[in-house]
């Protein structure tokens, strides 16, 4: 059983969620703060006017959203981003994004609920993971379509991978008695707006070599999730590609291409990972 919350996580304990099948529990404090943050968010947003919560997204942000249709619009956001194209991720990297996106929301600054994290942990401890494509294309992020199919499971929909094969979230959910997640303020946003879903806290310091890591914590690229309040007050290592790369994958099939001055993407992402055919789709209400 590995503990996760409030602590970083470690690249031994990363592996072992991801390739000993490890169970996870949850930090009684670290799920306490997720409450609170909520509660100051639920609280802090009545009667104002806040991005995400009751505007429209981008270039939309200038127009507020009436009350009745703010729930509504974070569920239309998940389904509109759930375009994702090509083939399906290794079940490997869908349960890597989830530990991500767990591990970033246990630090307890995001304002989601925790039902969130509850159900994060469920779908990571039964080794349910999310249908991800390849490839996304909004934005210039790359990751907001891949985050926006996790969004979608959450909420039982789209598809999941279980025991080899691809089933519809509802039916896995009904056979598990795994209750979908309810949006209560911004979680469709927070799902997969920029944060966790490329990068998680990790300890990079940790030495043990991990085969196929690399393109694993791939997965954890990007910004951290940013309080309802303020700016985060304690600093925090994050490893990218690069680091990784540099300690587990020594010699490996894998090469480091330049992104920017601060971050490095491994590719491909295939390099590491066993050649996998299609999923063989389970038959509907199996």
């Amino acid at each position: 059983m590995i503990l996760v919350g409030q602590s970083v996580l470690s690249l031994h304990d990363f592996s072992g969620l991801l390739f000993e099948q490890a169970e996870i529990e949850l930090n009684e404090a670290a799920v306490e703060k997720v409450g609170l943050n909520y509660n100051f968010l639920k609280k802090f947003s009545s009667n104002k006017l806040i991005y995400g919560i009751n505007t429209g997204f981008g270039p939309m942000a200038q127009y507020r959203v009436n009350e009745e249709n703010v729930l509504q619009l974070q569920y239309n956001l998940i389904r509109s981003h759930s375009s994702g194209s090509g083939k399906l991720m290794p079940a490997v990297l869908s349960k890597a994004l989830m530990i991500a996106r767990l591990n970033s929301f246990m630090l307890g600054y995001s304002g989601v609920h925790t039902e969130v994290v509850e159900l994060l942990r469920d779908l990571i401890n039964k080794n349910i993971n999310p249908c991800i494509y390849e490839h996304g294309g909004v934005g210039a992020s790359g990751d907001l379509v891949q985050l926006a199919h996790l969004g979608l499971v959450l909420i039982g929909e789209g598809e999941v991978i279980f025991e080899g094969e691809v089933h519809p979230t509802i039916d896995i959910f009904n056979r598990f008695d795994i209750k979908p997640l309810s949006i209560h303020i911004r979680e469709g946003l927070r799902t997969f707006n920029l944060e966790g879903g490329r990068r998680c806290p990790l300890d990079s310091a940790d030495p043990v070599p991990l085969q196929g890591l690399t393109d694993a914590v791939s997965a954890c690229r990007g910004r951290p999730s940013m309080p309802a309040g303020g700016s985060i007050p304690r600093r925090w290592r994050t490893v990218g590609a690069r680091s990784v790369m540099s300690r587990s994958s020594v010699g490996s099939p894998g090469r480091l291409a330049r992104k920017s001055e601060s971050a490095y993407v491994c590719m491909p992402v295939s390099a590491l990972l066993p050649k996998t055919s299609v999923l063989p789709r389970a038959p509907f209400g199996s």
